[in-house]
Order: structure tokens, then sequence, then C-alpha cells
């Protein structure tokens, strides 16, 4: 399977949503780390090969806690920055409303070795500052309602960020919303 850019699909709680994601050839699974603990982890993640396996990172999560997840990135807010420097060993994804740029932008530049990839919200209808943006990091779009996919896809970015949604139950899925941007994103051979 191939998809037309880079994906990351966030919010991966369950199994069904890792295993559609990387079938449909995603390139990270991110996993939230207050939803998602180390015992449901690891049983979700020796049933997926292909991704690279990201933890998200919340204000509540305790920093002994992620040694308990063998991952190589670390996904934070950007009211989380402080938490590079202390932890050094990691790749670093940072997700960042568009607004949020000036603001953080001086600091994002400081630790920019460190950080793999931006992934941008975009809150507001200032799509020119995605390239200012990419002049200094490589970029993901969070997918939104305000713009299309094509829309999204012709400004200078990595690719697009999806979200993983809850099961009703387990084995039962509703993949109408994320199979339609992912179905949209297949390369047809």
């Amino acid at each position: 399977m191939s998809l037309k850019t880079k994906v990351k699909a966030c919010n991966i709680t369950n199994l069904s949503d890792a295993r559609y994601c990387a079938g449909m050839g995603v390139d990270w699974l991110s996993f939230p780390s207050h939803v998602v603990n180390p015992t449901t982890f690891k049983e979700i993640t020796d049933w997926v090969t292909g991704p690279q396996f990201v933890l998200e990172l919340n204000e509540s999560t305790p920093i002994t806690d992620i040694v308990q997840y063998p991952v190589p990135v670390l996904e934070i807010s950007c009211t989380q920055l402080n938490l590079i420097d202390r932890l050094s060993s990691f790749e670093w994804i940072i997700t960042l409303p568009l607004s949020f740029w000036k603001v953080q932008k001086n600091e994002l530049i400081r630790l920019k070795d460190k950080i793999s990839l931006l992934v941008l919200e975009i809150d507001t209808q200032d799509l020119q500052t995605v390239s200012d943006i990419a002049d200094h990091f490589k970029i993901l779009i969070s997918q939104t309602d305000k713009y299309s996919l094509d829309t999204l896809l012709k400004l200078p970015i990595e690719g697009i960020n999806v979200t993983g949604e809850n099961e009703l139950k387990p084995g039962l899925k509703d993949f109408d919303k994320l199979s339609s941007i992912l179905e949209e994103l297949e390369v047809i051979d």
C-alpha cells in the first residue's frame, strides 16, 4: 500500500485502528500515554509492523513512566518544550496550533536540531505562515474540515496527521472518517 504523502495517525487507542492504519501504510502510529498504558501498548504494538511508534505525552504524564514504552519518538504540545532538554535521548514531535508560531518561534528554533516534526493544527486562515514554518521544520498538518486534502497537500509539508477514534466495543469499529482520508491519499497503481 502506498500513500501520496507521509501520514501520522495519532490518538491510537485500540488494535483495530493500529492494524488498519498500518495496513494502509501510515508512517507513524502515535499512542496517548494518558489512555494507553504500557501493557496495552505492548499488546497493540506486538500485532503491528511497519510504522514507527510514537508516545503522546500530556501534562500529567509522569516522566518516570516514559521508559515503560519502548519508543524512539515522543510527542508533546508546544507548552511542554521544557521536556526536550530534560529527556535528550528521544526524537521529538511538537504539536503546535498555527496561531502559536509567532509566540513559540524563537524557542522552537533554539531546539530545532532535536525536533523531527511539527504537527500544525490549523486554527487560523493564515496558511502563508505554513511556508514560514517550513523554512525551519518538517511539517505535518492535522487534517481539518476547514480545507480540502488537495489544498493541504499543495502546502510545503511532509504530510498529514490523522486521528484514530474509540472502538464501539472491542473489534467493532466505524472506520468511515479515517478511511475516507486514507483512501483519498492512496496511490492507485
